[in-house]
């Protein structure tokens, strides 16, 4: 755990609070609206252990939940001094982080990022150009990028560099990251200022095995490449700030009761489910998988919806 450099009756709010998200057993839902009261009062020493964090110089393994609280508690203070050490550590390799930030990755990371924001996209641009960086956060990454161009954040132009570097990056034809390249090549395609040659270059890439994270068919590239084309509304909403950090994590199953009482059962039996902040009933099937619910359907267009 990192460091207080001092007795217990010595801590600084702020470091009352951390101990609180580390060592809590569910969801600290009033240390966190603490903290948010009185964020100037915490920032320094919340972005001081984010940077170690990002540095490797805290191992937030030791932290409990911590810093998946804190990742979200950024976001709703909207702290763009998070941008760059979030963007470094999430450089780490996927095992690490889906210990530390679990369904965060997938779930909220793009919101997380848009909300953090510090007006520099060069750290998300060597983010997302990175062969050794996990494909999932580079698809949150590139959603984004979508949802600070569509907020007028980041120009067209510069996005549609940033999708070439990535296609020039050799990132494996299977890393999941092509589905946030094909989805943003289907935005920027018809950008002002954009690239109407991105789509077919998309297209190109799938044709030749270069880009290649579907399971089957050509369909899912088109699916793909319309997705917020023709509902600009669904990627603001799915890129949103996020608002209220608690209120956020309170529905995940890690935080719940039943998510509670897995944790204590792992810890006296021994598992893999642990500390653990998620536990997704749907981990580990494939977008383009059938849907477990035996609908028949794919899960992407059914329960992973």
């Amino acid at each position: 755990m990192v460091g207080t450099g001092g007795d217990e009756d010595e801590l600084t709010l702020a470091e009352e609070l951390f101990l609180e998200f580390a060592q809590s057993e569910g969801l600290p839902a009033e240390a966190m609206a603490e903290a948010i009261a009185r964020w100037e009062e915490c920032r320094g020493f919340f972005l001081d252990t984010m940077r170690g964090y990002a540095a490797g110089d805290i191992d937030p393994a030791e932290d409990g939940d911590a810093l998946l609280l804190l990742v979200h508690l950024f976001a709703q203070a909207g702290e763009p001094g998070a941008w760059r050490p979030l963007l470094e550590f999430l450089a780490r390799p996927e095992e690490e982080l889906e210990h530390a930030l679990g369904d965060a990755l997938t779930e909220t990371m793009s919101r997380v990022l848009v909300s953090t924001f510090d007006g520099d996209i060069e750290p998300l641009a060597a983010l997302v150009a990175d062969p050794a960086a996990d494909g999932h956060v580079r698809w949150s990454a590139l959603d984004a990028m979508l949802g600070l161009h569509a907020r007028g954040r980041v120009e067209a132009g510069h996005a549609v560099a940033i999708l070439e570097a990535v296609a020039d990056a050799g990132l494996d034809p299977e890393d999941a990251g092509w589905i946030g390249w094909i989805q943003a090549c289907g935005v920027l395609a018809e950008a002002p200022g954009g690239d109407p040659g991105l789509a077919e270059r998309a297209r190109d890439a799938f044709a030749a095995g270069k880009a290649a994270p579907y399971f089957d068919g050509t369909q899912d590239i088109e699916d793909d490449l319309r997705r917020w084309t023709e509902d600009p509304a669904r990627l603001l909403h799915e890129t949103r700030p996020v608002e209220d950090a608690a209120a956020e994590l309170s529905t995940w199953h890690g935080f719940t009761e039943a998510g509670i009482t897995e944790r204590r059962k792992a810890a006296r039996f021994g598992g893999s489910i642990g500390r653990d902040t998620v536990v997704d009933p749907h981990r580990g099937i494939g977008r383009n998988d059938p849907c477990p619910c035996g609908s028949g359907r794919k899960f992407k267009k059914c329960h992973g919806a």
